[in-house]
């Protein structure tokens, strides 16, 4: 669906899978109908997110702010690209240089307002690793 509509990320995630990072599920037959009662409320893509990860009962991620408070209705525990990165920092995958490099290249997509943005470099920036 993002390939046909010329989305970048979705020939990102293509490759992804092909290389064996990511793996492409089916929904069942009730989880196809939920999504199509939650696509009335959200966008195809994340509806389907939400069924499946209430099917698998699986952690969802998510940006979608309105698909977030939808999942949390739905009482399935949900995290954002960026606390993502910022779970990544806290385990020692990436250093803070590395930290701020991705959040601020996530921010340059422009899927996220600046004082979002601007939380997570602070939250960078104050990190103190564990030892």
């Amino acid at each position: 669906m993002g390939k046909e509509e010329g989305y970048s990320d979705a020939l990102q995630l293509e490759k992804l899978e092909r290389e064996g990072w990511l793996k492409t599920l089916e929904l069942s037959e009730k989880s196809v109908k939920l999504a199509g009662d939650l696509s009335d409320v959200v966008g195809e893509g994340e509806a389907q997110a939400i069924a499946l990860a209430l099917e698998r009962k699986d952690r969802l991620f998510i940006d979608d702010q309105k698909g977030r408070r939808l999942a949390l209705r739905y009482k399935i525990e949900s995290s954002t690209t960026l606390g993502i990165v910022f779970e990544l920092l806290v385990a020692g995958a990436l250093s803070k240089t590395e930290y701020a490099k991705n959040v601020k290249n996530y921010g340059a997509q422009g899927w996220i307002s600046g004082e979002i943005l601007q939380e997570f470099l602070r939250r960078g920036e104050v990190f103190r690793f564990e030892r």
